[in-house]
């Protein structure tokens, strides 16, 4: 049986905002965005590392596109080290590598040695620090957690708008090499931000409200989650699925259910486990779907009389829900608990589609951006303020299509395959139109609409892993470190791909066509996906 409310207990106070939890958004997001703009706002840099070294487009934007391809593509292994050691091991050890990487970076003598030191140390640095972001931020919450998600992301376009043109003052003020000693320091930050975000959340009571012990138990006690070896849960995770056995508790079975009478003498009664799910928020994990969302649990409305020695004697039953391995000491039996693999996303056609669709559109329109130095220097602005004002321009777009995003998604018809393509779709047109134009005034336009684009699906992306029906709250780190690693590979290939069509052709015109086209492509191939799914569900 699902607790949706106990005296005291997790439904009177879980879902409750508090000053902890405000805390934990604000360090999380200022985590988040710095990860995120401190290796994209690099992209300013294009030209000086061109000229300091004299190299081709394509080496040149070798260096960034590791970094940023690194950000993304570690995915699962910062999953697997967030899993394996806790999401405080993980943002420490990022925050250490994205701070050794940009401040060796000073001492520089080729383009090979940046990337080297910039796009491979830094660049998984920083992918270590983002991806514990997300779900760190949104485990406490029972509610909310699209608008913590909207929060999060908010803030990384927040300092890409702010960070190109501090980039180009400090370039203008210390050159390159000094600004790399700045802004390695402003990677440290992400030390503190880090231990802010992986702290204990406790959560609040009223004194109307006093602490039940079972709260001991439900109560989240940390963002830092993972199990131990023999897979006993560390008394310091964050528990999504509880399972509380109350023994030796006299009860008596009355028309409304189970009716508690302390007074009694007699023999202790065994109460069957009350299950209850943190994440009710989420579809109540798929209609209470408590085995990877394919065993809905029973309520069982019996007890069994028995002195507890000759209870426990009889079960030897071991039952494994969710992450959490129990051992129910008691007779009653749930049934078999068939287990499937945390991997089966993997199998969904709905995921492969829209793996496809990040890989050619979202990374294509961010190549786009972090291009845009080069980009305004062929379309013959010289002067290197034109590319930052098209970088700014950008990055505004791009906060207002976070924005547009979180006011979209409290719409309940629009569904987040809808707005992920919608957005797609719009920067597709925009970016192959970008290719062709010279006018300052349509290149504006073009940008703010590739920009909003990007914004909006860096926005949504990950919630639409979550709509999948074959993503449950176990499986999510996993998937999300999946596409992430995904979308990392298309955004290491896709700048240097670009670079070369630009090194042999001198303009964007064939990049641009070709990628906005795919991009096109891909975004009516998802929808229609999506269409057909809804109208025929698996």
């Amino acid at each position: 049986m699902t607790m949706k409310e106990t005296p005291g207990g997790q439904g009177s106070w879980e879902s409750r905002p508090t000053f902890g939890k405000y805390v934990l958004v604000f360090c999380g997001t200022i985590n988040f965005g710095l990860a995120i703009s401190l290796p994209v706002s690099l992209s300013v840099m294009f030209l000086d590392w061109q000229e300091s070294f004299g190299v081709s487009r394509a080496h040149t934007a070798a260096v960034h596109s590791t970094c940023v391809g690194i950000l993304f593509g570690g995915g699962v292994c910062a999953g697997w080290l967030m899993n394996k050691f806790g999401a405080r091991f993980t943002c420490l050890l990022g925050a250490t590598l994205a701070t050794l990487g940009l401040f060796v970076g000073f001492f520089a003598n080729s383009i090979d040695y940046l990337i080297a030191t910039t796009g491979v140390i830094s660049g998984f640095g920083f992918c270590l620090l983002q991806l514990p972001c997300i779900p760190c931020i949104t485990l406490p919450f029972t509610q909310y957690k699209s608008l913590c998600i909207s929060i999060c992301t908010f803030g990384a376009a927040l300092f890409n708008m702010i960070f190109p043109h501090f980039y180009r003052f400090l370039v203008n003020q210390y050159s390159w090499r000094g600004a790399y000693v700045i802004i390695s320091g402003l990677a440290m930050n992400t030390f503190v931000t880090g231990l802010a975000m992986t702290s204990t959340t406790r959560s609040r009571r009223t004194s109307s409200s006093p602490a039940h012990p079972t709260d001991q138990s439900i109560s989240i006690t940390s963002t830092d989650h993972h199990c131990n070896k023999d897979d006993k849960v560390n008394e310091k995770l964050n528990r999504e699925v509880n399972v509380v056995v109350i023994s030796l508790v006299n009860s008596n079975h009355t028309d409304k259910g189970h009716a508690t009478e302390c007074n009694r003498k007699e023999h202790p009664t065994f109460y069957s486990p009350l299950i209850s799910n943190v994440e009710e928020d989420h579809e109540e994990i798929k209609n209470n779907y408590l085995q990877n969302g394919n065993t809905v649990s029973e309520d069982i409305s019996r007890t069994v009389n028995g002195k507890t020695e000759d209870i426990i004697k009889k079960s030897k039953t071991r039952y494994q829900i969710s992450t959490i391995s129990t051992l129910c000491t008691h007779s009653l039996n749930f049934g078999h608990f068939s287990k499937t693999s945390e991997w089966r996303f993997l199998t969904d056609p709905m995921y492969i589609l829209y793996l496809m669709f990040l890989g050619t559109c979202l990374s294509s329109i961010f190549a786009c951006y972090i291009l845009l130095m080069d980009l305004s220097k062929t379309k013959g602005f010289t002067d290197e303020s034109t590319g930052v004002l098209f970088i700014m321009i950008t990055a505004i777009a791009s906060l207002c299509g976070r924005v547009l995003v979180g006011f979209m998604n409290l719409t309940p018809r629009l569904h987040s395959f809808v707005i992920l393509c919608s957005f797609g779709g719009a920067a597709s047109v925009a970016m192959t139109l970008l290719g062709s134009v010279t006018d300052f005034a349509v290149i504006v336009s073009c940008l703010l609409v590739i920009g909003s684009g990007i914004g909006g699906m860096f926005a949504i992306y990950p919630k639409c892993i979550l709509d999948l029906s074959t993503v449950d709250s176990r499986s999510y780190p996993l998937a999300l470190g999946f596409t992430c690693t995904s979308e990392g590979i298309f955004d290491f290939f896709i700048p240097i791909t670009i670079g070369l069509m630009v090194d042999v052709s001198g303009n964007y015109f064939m990049p641009f066509t070709i990628l906005g086209s795919l991009a096109m492509l891909m975004t009516v191939t998802l929808l229609t996906a999506f269409c057909i799914r809804k109208r025929h569900p698996v």
